[in-house]
């Protein structure tokens, strides 16, 4: 592969996929260092033969002199069934210019197949990035408990149910997620004494009125919820 830099960018990241078998890669002649990112083969359709490996090496202290460069692969010997099937070399400022630590939140340019500029919220720590990264950015987390809250309630129900002492039992049903809190209302009046319980009775004259069960859901996760889909009432009138 023949290419030209324009000398400007501090360093540089070279990744590339190899199928079948191992390659040696140099850069203007000379052998780079490899290093795998995954050395395991991905298991396609129950298929537990080596598909695919990973590599990625990288020029972190000193970037492409301006001019011409030749990138070469090479098979190794032995590997006559090697086969190239993913290259790519991007050249990057340094790191005051594009922050690329694990976790770091920012907006990093991504273009799709027209050639339109998008942004995503980390280099290449995220899952929805990187096949090969293990994590999702806090970003796509938070998107995550939006949109299955989205379509699951936190109160699978509620139940009360007259005893033959004449007392009233309550109980809420909950989805099954920890860090849950649950806040009971009668008549407007928030039931200081009975936060966080789920399950109680009440004498016929306390247990009498307009109920509100309010649960929500607390996660270090989720920094903000707007519309307010980790959080679900239902309202009932015991009489």
């Amino acid at each position: 592969f023949n290419f030209s830099s324009d000398g400007t960018y501090a360093r540089w990241i070279l990744e590339f996929s190899v199928r079948h078998g191992s390659v040696c890669v140099a850069l203007d002649g000379q052998e780079l260092l490899t290093v795998p990112v995954r050395t395991e083969g991905i298991e396609l359709f129950g298929d537990t033969e080596l598909e695919r490996q990973m590599f990625s090496c990288s020029g972190d202290t000193t970037g492409l002199a301006t001019g011409p460069h030749c990138l070469e692969f090479s098979r190794l010997p032995g590997a006559s069934t090697s086969k190239l099937s993913f290259v790519e070399l991007v050249e990057y400022g340094s790191e005051d210019e594009f922050r690329m630590e694990p976790g770091y939140i920012g907006a990093y340019p991504t273009w799709d197949a027209t050639g339109h500029e998008t942004y995503r919220p980390t280099h290449n720590l995220c899952l929805m990035r990187n096949v090969h990264s293990e994590v999702l950015c806090p970003v796509c987390k938070e998107a995550v408990w939006h949109k299955l809250l989205t379509k699951a309630s936190l109160i699978d129900a509620v139940e009360v149910i007259r005893e033959e002492s004449g007392r009233f039992s309550f109980a809420v049903r909950l989805l099954a997620l920890e860090h849950l809190e649950v806040d009971w209302a009668r008549d407007g009046a928030p039931m200081e004494e009975l936060r966080g319980e789920v399950a109680f009775s009440l004498p016929e004259g306390e247990a009498r009125g307009r109920w509100v069960v309010t649960v929500a859901f607390r996660t270090p996760e989720v920094r903000k919820d707007a519309k307010g889909k980790l959080k679900t009432q239902r309202s009932f009138i015991v009489s």
